[in-house]
């Protein structure tokens, strides 16, 4: 890394901050104290601030949301600044009932099949899915009604190795609907700018014109505070980039937004059965214990 990406770094860092500003503020940021988050030199962290200060964003306001802001910089690399607290004392920690453990849902008994015919997967595999007590299965061949038999869950990741045609949509149309779960994961924008074909034939849209949901053609900015009870914040430190997410059907549920409001992550309903959707294979493949709990919440058992 030259001297150049150091200072470039920290300033990266303190502008999505800035960027973060619009959220409710708890905590005050320094300059000198992202560089020293992400172990960056002073004289580096010197320079930047020089140049911040024409800018009039040396100190900023940021939110921090569940005790922890992930912000991601140049190359992938992920700081997280935590909200200073004051020391309780033991009698007052004894006592306060403080947040609940995190705990991963259990898929004991589940059947869930994982597609590897036309989708890529998980970079973590079934790993999460067993180590939750889930039966996985994968299937390397196209699906109908005679293969989800007996499923309770489909899990679909990143599905553009090729198109579905009409009997694999209608059979996973009718699995959800009579009460299967499904979770899927890909990203619009992607689609649109680098494929170069247009949003309704992408796979995935496919699928979602039929099941309530879609991925929208525009990038998201940030990931805000995550809406499940207890779960950790999500990481990204692969460099990806989130879609935004098109949630239809009766009380779609959204779970991450973007700091802008965009849905990120949700749950909708369809017929009996509910569809988790992701806006990017980035959010499993670094948070492994997002898919398991993804499962289970298309399952109906997690919240």
């Amino acid at each position: 890394m030259t001297d150049d990406d150091r200072i470039r770094e920290v300033i990266g860092v303190a502008e999505e901050l800035q960027r973060a500003e619009r959220e409710r503020a708890a905590a005050e940021v320094d300059v000198r104290e992202v560089g020293a988050e992400l172990g960056i030199e002073p004289r580096f962290v010197a320079q930047a601030e020089e140049k911040l200060a024409a800018r009039s964003i040396t100190k900023l306001r940021v939110a921090v949301v569940s005790t922890m802001l992930a912000v991601a910089v140049t190359g992938g690399v992920v700081a997280a600044l935590r909200a200073p607290r004051s020391p309780a004392s033991p009698a007052a920690s004894a006592n306060a009932p403080g947040p609940r453990p995190w705990s991963q849902p259990s898929l004991a008994g589940r059947v869930v099949i994982v597609d590897r015919f036309t989708s890529d997967g998980a970079a973590c595999g079934d790993g999460p899915l067993v180590a939750a007590g889930a039966r996985a299965e994968s299937r390397e061949r196209a699906l109908d009604d005679a293969s989800l038999a007996g499923a309770h869950a489909l899990v679909l990741i990143h599905p553009r190795r090729r198109a579905f045609d009409e009997v694999e949509v209608g059979a996973i149309e009718r699995f959800v609907r009579r009460g299967g779960g499904l979770v899927i994961a890909d990203l619009g924008w992607s689609w649109v700018s680098n494929a170069k074909k247009p949003l309704e034939a992408l796979p995935a849209n496919v699928l979602g014109a039929r099941l309530d949901f879609g991925f929208e053609p525009t990038a998201t900015r940030g990931l805000g505070r995550v809406e499940i009870e207890g779960a950790p914040p999500i990481a990204r430190t692969t460099g990806w980039v989130a879609g935004a997410l098109r949630l239809r059907g009766p009380e779609p549920r959204v779970l991450v937004r973007d700091l802008d409001g965009a849905p990120v992550v949700g749950v909708v309903r369809s017929g009996l059965g509910r569809v988790v959707v992701l806006g990017h294979h980035g959010l499993v493949d670094d948070n492994p214990w997002l898919l398991a709990w993804s499962v289970a919440a298309s399952l109906g058992e997690a919240r």
